[in-house]
């Protein structure tokens, strides 16, 4: 395997990768699962259609907290240059010739028994239920049920389904039955992290008027907005990509705190479900610019770096997964006729380039920071990193990983 690059390589083992096709678009644009889809339905809702009654825009407007100023910790260099993330292939989830085909991978939960929740393209409104060793056990939903399963998300034994198309949290009990379910004020855009039994935080918007809004929102078992916070003083603007405006979630120590991490930036903000920002944390590298997304590249250009995903280990180690276009993006990419781009899909480990990085808390330091040249698009528990395989550009089987750091 040829590895580029920044950092340290990630260390393979176990099973061999396979190009990630199912993330791919015919015109060769990376599809981040779930977001294409609901890009223009979501923002002509957000920006057009969401009108918010006097009532819900007075209980904004009272949750939110007092702007805090925190002064930003500028992360120090690479403090183990020698030591690397290892990848330990762990399962497969998922099977081509199975009861059950996936397609382009939403999104993939580990249940506090060890079994795999799933959803995918193609049967979107459904979840696909895997043991701990990969087998497919069933499959729950449906239509009338859910219109479009987007995020998968655990607390405790509880599996918290959030559906965009009909804006409902809905609660499942490990045996799948529905403990409850509640129409969600907030849209869910950038992602979603059960903070206890009853309160989720939402990376999403609601207009109320012009203006300021908030990026972030607590939202309580009823569907409604506790708290407000991350405000952007410009409002919510329809001339700028939504990625601009969306965090990637992870818990902090507790359930009083939370991480989100900018996807166009490289900042991550330690928040508290009160509304108040404890910790801002930034790192000034120059492969990693603050960017507009999708804005400031076109559709056949290599795409900048973006935050997938951060989790916080319990070693009080915050991991980061970003990924951006590979050195080949313009070889393979930039000149090729539209017509001959189903080439790319045998070859999207080749187009991206995943760069994991392991930061401590305490210290304030970079651990670590590798580089693999894998479709790598979840962290999936603590210490597991999820990546997919296609045999034909439809359906998908999603390998799961265990993360560790080597010395050499």
């Amino acid at each position: 395997m040829r590895r580029r690059g920044r950092g340290r390589p990630v260390v393979i083992v176990g099973r061999d990768r396979k190009a990630m096709a199912a993330f791919f678009s015919k015109s060769g644009r990376a599809r981040f699962p779930g977001l294409s889809a609901f890009r223009l339905l979501m923002l002509r809702h957000l920006l057009g259609r969401c009108a918010v009654p006097l009532a819900g825009i007075l209980v904004m407007l009272a949750t939110a907290p007092p702007a805090v100023s925190q002064a930003p910790v500028v992360l120090s260099g690479v403090e183990c240059p020698s030591c690397e993330v290892r990848l330990s292939h762990l399962v497969t989830v998922g099977a081509f010739d199975g009861p059950v085909e996936t397609g382009q991978v939403i999104s993939v939960s580990l249940l506090e028994d060890g079994r795999y929740a799933l959803s995918s393209q193609g049967s979107e409104n459904l979840i696909s239920v895997f043991a701990a060793d990969g087998r497919f056990l069933m499959r729950t939903g449906g239509r009338g049920v859910f219109g479009y399963v987007r995020f998968l998300r655990t607390h405790g034994n509880s599996l918290h389904v959030i559906d965009p198309m009909m804006r409902r949290h809905t609660v499942l009990s490990p045996e799948f039955t529905v403990v409850r379910t509640a129409r969600l004020s907030v849209e869910p855009l950038g992602d979603v992290l059960p903070v206890s039994d009853s309160s989720l935080v939402m990376s999403g918007f609601v207009r109320a008027a012009e203006g300021p809004a908030h990026l972030l929102h607590v939202v309580g078992p009823a569907g409604g907005i506790q708290q407000a916070m991350a405000e952007e003083p410009e409002g919510v603007r329809m001339d700028r990509s939504p990625e601009v405006y969306m965090r990637a979630l992870a818990p902090g120590r507790g359930s009083e705190l939370f991480w989100a991490a900018h996807r166009t930036r490289y900042r991550v903000e330690e928040w508290g479900v009160d509304g108040v920002l404890r910790r801002v944390l930034v790192r000034e590298v120059p492969w990693f610019p603050d960017h507009r997304g999708a804005d400031d590249r076109g559709p056949d250009e290599q795409p900048l770096p973006r935050i997938v995903d951060v989790q916080v280990d319990s070693d009080d180690r915050m991991w980061v997964l970003i990924r951006h276009g590979s050195e080949e993006w313009d070889e393979l990419m930039g000149s090729r006729p539209q017509e001959d781009r189903e080439f790319v899909m045998s070859n999207l480990d080749r187009l991206y380039t995943t760069v994991i990085e392991v930061i401590d808390l305490r210290s304030h330091a970079v651990l670590a920071s590798s580089t693999v040249d894998a479709f790598l698009f979840s962290f999936v528990g603590d210490g597991r990193v999820a990546s997919a395989s296609s045999s034909d550009g439809v359906a998908t089987t999603v390998n799961i990983w265990d993360l560790s750091i080597l010395t050499r």
